[in-house]
């Protein structure tokens, strides 16, 4: 287990879903961090990420993916 660790909000959550910032630092240190995610955090984000990701024209279902477990994580370069 990494000596560090943070515990991530749903705020961080919805950013690391919709933008590109978040997700990319996550990334960079996801071998060095661990990142604890309460329930509460994912609940709150999957209740507000479909209303933000129809208001920009996205796919909610898509976009919900990321929040649940085994679903994708890393960005697919195809």
């Amino acid at each position: 287990m990494p000596d560090k660790a943070l515990v991530v909000d749903a705020n961080i959550l919805v950013r690391a879903v919709l933008g590109k910032r978040v997700r990319e630092v996550i990334e960079r240190y996801a071998e060095d961090v661990a990142f604890f995610v309460p329930e509460v955090a994912l609940e709150e984000a999957a209740e507000h990420l479909p209303e933000l990701i129809r208001k920009r024209g996205g796919d909610p279902e898509k976009a919900l993916t990321f929040l649940r477990p085994g679903g994708e994580h890393r960005r697919s370069d195809r």
